[in-house]
């Protein structure tokens, strides 16, 4: 029997099943005579397709180990070790808090921390945060944070069913919605984001600058320009003073922001932005102005021409989803609208298909909304600037 390779110097090779069974039949005829009768229906023929099944399982097998060592499409925890060795990691699950949540009951009685209470509608629990001491109104306030991790739902006085038998505790409901929560950052996510800041180790360099912004908690996307020269110059439209930097960044908060840069940034570089915060080195004690940019809105709004071939049911909620998951970047690894990035409507028009792979087309127009309208397929955006869209921006007509 021949000694197959499924690994070559340019990659896994990938076999036709059908090709590869025909070669298993060549093999059993050489091995048994040619007039073997070999269909599925004869104990050969079972053999047959075992053994091709048994080869093309080792090749999936390998193609599957062989790809966790490629960053751009590698998994679970092999991803997250690849990406630890740039200094970089998976945005971890987190848990829902609810804050100013009222506890009543006995007098004196005290509500240890850890125990719980359920949502109503929904039966997810929350945990007491830290123990609550009723007064003599036999009042309370404390916090609970979910049980679970993710996106858990508390709306306004859902939280009232006590679970845990505390001695003196009889009735719990939150004022307001809990807040925060999320799942762990998704493959696909962790590998867009690897690839923003493979310089999380270093300083100095526009790179490392670049890399550290987009690793902060709620980063949506960066611009980052620099004058290395010693009189002022105008870049991409953004003016930057003599041995300058300037960063623009959309999310993160402006300490968290400014912090990198101070830490981020080389001795004596000067910077440029209408954002100012003071933050003290904590090293040497001096307070540095740390300046940088945040995005300007660009309201745009686009057409859709499409024809209803049948098969989806509300057709115009499906291409306007679409289009807002696209912006938000939630559709097949694309950046969507980020700093800088133009709006194209052959990518509005792709990330439609990509959804709803049945619609056909025939025409996408995007505008700015400000003004009367130009209808354009492609609409530069500044490297300060933002698009942005709403679904009351969005016109679709059926054909």
């Amino acid at each position: 029997m021949a000694y197959y390779t499924f690994t070559t110097s340019n990659g896994v090779f990938v076999v036709d099943t059908a090709g590869l069974q025909d070669e298993v039949i060549a093999e059993f005829k050489a091995a048994f005579g040619a007039d073997l009768v070999t269909t599925p229906d004869t104990p050969q023929g079972v053999l047959i397709t075992a053994e091709t099944l048994a080869r093309v399982g080792a090749l999936t097998n390998t193609a599957l180990i062989a790809n966790q060592i490629n960053p751009n499409v590698a998994e679970g925890v092999f991803l997250d070790a690849i990406w630890a060795l740039t200094g970089g990691r998976r945005v971890p699950a987190t848990k829902t808090r609810v804050t100013g949540v009222l506890l009543t009951g006995v007098a004196g009685a005290i509500i240890p921390s850890g125990a719980l209470a359920a949502v109503s509608t929904s039966g997810e629990q929350f945990a007491l945060v830290s123990s609550v001491l009723l007064d003599i109104a036999g009042q309370g306030v404390g916090d609970f944070l979910a049980v679970n991790t993710g996106q858990i739902e508390c709306n306004p006085n859902t939280l009232t069913v006590v679970v845990t038998g505390a001695i003196g505790w009889e009735t719990v409901t939150n004022p307001t919605a809990g807040a925060g929560g999320s799942a762990v950052e998704s493959d696909e996510l962790s590998r867009r984001r690897r690839r923003v800041t493979l310089a999380l180790q270093g300083v100095a360099l526009g790179e490392a600058i670049y890399s550290g912004l987009n690793e902060l908690p709620d980063t949506k996307s960066v611009s980052f320009r620099e004058n290395f020269t010693n009189a002022p110059v105008v870049i991409d439209g953004i003016n930057l003073v003599a041995h300058s930097m300037w960063a623009c960044v959309d999310g993160a908060t402006d300490d968290d922001v400014a912090k990198v840069i101070l830490n981020k940034k080389s001795l004596g570089c000067d910077m440029n932005g209408a954002t100012s915060v003071p933050i003290v080195d904590p090293i040497t004690g001096q307070t540095y102005t740390i300046k940088f940019d945040r995005p300007t809105p660009v309201p745009v709004m686009c057409r859709v021409f499409v024809k209803n071939t049948g098969g989806i049911g509300d057709l115009i909620a499906v291409v306007k989803q679409a289009i807002l998951n696209y912006a938000a970047g939630l559709v097949n690894s694309e950046n969507g609208f980020t700093l800088g990035t133009q709006v194209s409507s052959f990518e509005l028009a792709g990330a439609i298909n990509f959804v709803a792979p049945t619609l056909f087309l025939t025409q996408l127009d995007v505008a700015l909304l400000s003004g009367s309208p130009v209808w354009l397929n492609l609409l530069p955006i500044g490297i300060d600037e933002k698009a942005t869209i709403t679904e009351s921006n969005i016109a679709v007509t059926l054909l």
